[in-house]
């Protein structure tokens, strides 16, 4: 019987993620109220509220379930090579999800209220950078502690993301990619001698 409860709890879940997506990419986030996103949704506002606090908290949660997924590919690294290349496929999954669901994000990255998006993606991509600095197991000290380090890059490729997600020709996430991954790998494993 619990795992029938589960599944309808992930199934709703899901489908009021999907609503605030959609509705994401039709109007600015101010606009939208609970009603229209438990509409969309087809379940009742109680069923929204027994899930989420409110449109805030399920902002947050779409972001958090693609940057837990980035945090899952982390507990798969092993080597000191898987350590330093697949966080970089993470990041090119990452703008690929991005331009994928490009209205919603450029919507969401405006909002204000509560810790603006931004500022969550900011700080959430430094927990993932942190994690993955801690998995080197790093032999001598680096030349710029970690956390600065991950505060400055997580800065850069959060504003870097936003800003590339406003450009109305932007270039494909590959390209996107490669120039962080130059950044990257030409600056940040360079400053902790890896």
């Amino acid at each position: 019987m619990s795992e029938k409860i589960d599944l309808r709890v992930i199934k709703t879940k899901r489908a009021l993620k999907k609503a605030m997506i959609e509705l994401m990419k039709k109007q600015k986030f101010e606009d939208i109220k609970v009603k229209h996103i438990a509409d969309e949704a087809l379940v009742n506002r109680a069923t929204f509220y027994y899930h989420f606090k409110d449109k805030y908290d399920l902002l947050y949660k779409i972001l958090d379930d693609e940057l837990n997924n980035l945090e899952k590919m982390a507990d798969d690294l092993v080597t000191q090579e898987e350590l330093k290349t697949k966080p970089m496929i993470a990041i090119l999954h990452m703008l690929k999800y991005f331009e994928k669901n490009s209205l919603y994000y450029k919507n969401a990255f405006e909002t204000e209220g509560y810790e603006s998006l931004s500022v969550y993606l900011k700080k959430r991509v430094e927990e993932l950078l942190l994690l993955w600095v801690e998995r080197l197991n790093l032999k001598e000290d680096p030349l710029v502690p970690a956390k600065i380090l991950c505060n400055c890059y997580s800065a850069a490729f959060s504003y870097l993301a936003m800003d590339w997600l406003k450009t109305e020709n932007r270039e494909p996430p590959e390209q996107a990619y490669h120039y962080i991954k130059n950044i990257i790998e030409k600056g940040f494993f360079a400053c902790l001698k890896v």
